[in-house]
């Protein structure tokens, strides 16, 4: 042990300081695993003094910070167990678990290594994978309405779903482009298309990112990079956000028609800000 430790020294150093050094070492390892010292007592028997060792032990114990509740930050429970948390809105309860950090799934904190085994939430049958008071009952389902009596006509109208776009600014090394964002509330980690990233710039250390969608479909971006950027709204100030490049990110595109939006009349004042034609996002946040 003594010449491994001495290969790894100044080679001008003095071996006394090196074997100062290195005896310090041993004894910093060896310490926790020691015997205790015996104590030593004098005692005075038929006038001889005898020397006694007595052993003596010493004991250490280091207090554990017990973790408080993500939801109401109260010791003692996690926010599945919390009343708080059980009482709070759907909603609320996704905002606490992005805030904190917290598993989809399990509710617990996501620590760098948390893993848990994927179950499925059930709750009217559901098939996704979250916990199951992050349960969301779907837009079209609603609550039984007492029937009446009532004669009415009516026309069937076509009904469409949009997704939550945005146009932004993305600023980089290279200088800056305008895009579209896709705002994704499941989404623990925000992506930008690689071809886009490289296009303002963006550099960053590779990080492989292993993503699981519906239906355990996988993607495997194994040459995937970790950059900085800052992204501008059309108002308000530039933000710094971390994201994930994918090649060939392809989110869905979508467009507003004109004639879905000439009944709006409450929207007659933020037509200018709406997409008549077709944009395609290269984020998702």
């Amino acid at each position: 042990r003594w010449f491994e430790f001495s290969a790894t020294q100044p080679a001008g150093e003095p071996d006394l300081v090196k074997l100062s050094r290195f005896l310090q070492r041993e004894a910093d390892l060896c310490s926790p695993y020691a015997q205790p010292e015996p104590e030593t007592r004098v005692e005075n028997i038929s006038g001889r003094r005898k020397m006694l060792n007595t052993p003596q032990r010493t004991h250490t114990t280091q207090a554990k910070e017990e973790r408080k509740c993500a939801a109401c930050q109260k010791p003692g429970h996690i926010p599945q167990d919390c009343p708080e948390f059980k009482r709070a809105a759907i909603s609320e309860r996704w905002d606490t678990a992005k805030r904190e950090n917290l598993c989809f799934r399990c509710l617990r904190f996501r620590s760098r290594g948390h893993v848990c085994k994927k179950k499925r939430c059930g709750v009217d049958n559901c098939e996704r994978t979250h916990h199951e008071l992050l349960h969301k009952k779907p837009a079209w389902q609603k609550p039984a309405e007492k029937e009446e009596a009532v004669t009415s006509t009516w026309a069937a109208s076509r009904a469409t779903a949009y997704l939550k776009m945005a146009p932004i600014t993305v600023i980089g090394p290279a200088g800056e482009a305008d895009t579209w964002a896709l705002l994704g509330d499941g989404s623990t980690i925000s992506l930008i298309d690689e071809d886009f990233a490289r296009r303002v710039g963006a550099k960053g250390p590779i990080e492989p990112l292993f993503i699981t969608a519906i239906g355990d479909n996988r993607i495997d971006a194994t040459r995937s990079r970790r950059v900085p950027l800052k992204l501008c709204g059309r108002t308000g100030e530039p933000q710094e956000l971390n994201l994930r490049t994918v090649n060939g990110l392809k989110l869905t595109p979508q467009r507003l028609n004109k004639e879905v939006l000439a009944p709006c009349h409450h929207l007659t004042d933020l037509r200018y800000h709406f997409k008549t034609s077709y944009a395609s996002p290269k984020i998702l946040i």
